[in-house]
């Protein structure tokens, strides 16, 4: 299977989330349970479930962006029926609660499909076949049992982040919340390399890679103290010195991955080797030209407003995309 050609992969993210911590490293053991609150944008996030979702899951969720805008409608042309997939984003389907923060109709939502070993691909894995697929429906599950939250003012709203359900040929036909398509249609968003994040090896490198990427613009410079980044990483806030301790060393060595990377330079503030350094210098470099490839308004429709027939070329023109990285530090 071959991937579409795509300098560096660039995916649109939310820059929401990486202030939630949603996602972080989460270990091998019982995961701990989702309860996280943010400000953002004029309104108050507030994100639950069962599990925190770990680095794989935050993979799996790029690559279902991805996987979005590439597909245009094309799941939708080939499933009569979303309807049911899409009533089960909402705790209450019969209210539509989203709609109160849309006031011309129900938010529109885009869907894909797709295999597993496609996914397991994208996601770089190495495992195959079985133990694969049953991986990628777990972190599927996990991501689809997250309700967010939001209130603005006396208007407030509930859906899931997204839902998913088995598809022909055993795959996935998946369906997004309003707010992850619109990052993808209009809204705000931040470029995130899928590329660079697959050339990192530890989950603790990709989890910086990606706050990282929120909060720096290309070309640009940031400093930050090792304690300031353990939070992109680790959602606890108080913990032994001890692990205190083993965690800095973990981040250096992170920020030696990421500094590996051609887009990326990581210098310390006082000179000394990164293995042993408090604060750092962070650069993001220039992407090669073309970024994230053509606009969204240079090519069929991606999303619809479920149930109504698929959208053509012209029918609504998106609002402008911005990318608003380190807007957020």
């Amino acid at each position: 299977m071959t991937l579409p050609v795509r300098d560096k992969r660039i995916v649109r993210y939310d820059p929401m989330l990486p202030s939630t911590g949603l996602f972080g490293s989460v270990g091998n053991g019982n995961r701990p349970k989702l309860d996280v609150k943010c400000a953002f944008g004029g309104v108050v996030w507030r994100l639950r479930g069962p599990d925190r979702l770990g680095i794989p899951e935050q993979t799996l969720l790029l690559v279902l962006l991805e996987l979005a805008e590439e597909q245009y409608g094309q799941a939708q042309q080939k499933i009569d029926d979303w309807a049911p997939i899409e009533t089960a984003l909402y705790r209450e389907p019969d209210a539509h609660p989203l709609t109160a923060f849309h006031r011309q109709g129900p938010p529109a939502l885009a869907t894909l499909c797709v295999s597993y070993a496609e996914l397991a691909q994208r996601c770089g894995r190495t495992a195959e076949g079985g133990s694969a697929a049953k991986q990628i429906r777990r972190e599927l599950m996990r991501m689809s049992e997250v309700t967010i939250w939001a209130v603005m003012g006396n208007q407030e709203f509930s859906s899931r982040l997204l839902h998913w359900r088995l598809g022909d040929g055993h795959g996935a036909q998946v369906i997004l919340n309003a707010r992850l398509t619109e990052i993808l249609i209009g809204r705000q968003y931040s470029p995130v390399s899928l590329q660079e994040r697959l050339d990192l090896k530890s989950d603790i490198a990709r989890a910086l890679h990606c706050a990282l990427s929120v909060r720096i613009r290309q070309k640009k410079t940031m400093c930050f103290k090792l304690d300031t980044l353990a939070p992109y990483v680790w959602c606890e806030p108080d913990v032994a010195d001890a692990t205190v301790r083993r965690r800095r060393q973990q981040l250096r060595a992170a920020l030696c991955e990421l500094d590996g990377l051609r887009g990326w330079s990581v210098r310390t503030r006082s000179g000394e080797p990164l293995e042993r350094a408090d604060s750092v210098r962070i650069c993001r470099k220039a992407t090669t030209p073309g970024g994230p490839g053509p606009a969204l308004s240079q090519r069929k429709p991606t999303v619809q407003q479920l149930p109504k027939p698929v959208a053509k070329p012209g029918d609504k023109k998106p609002q402008t995309i911005a990318d608003v990285s380190s807007l957020f530090a």
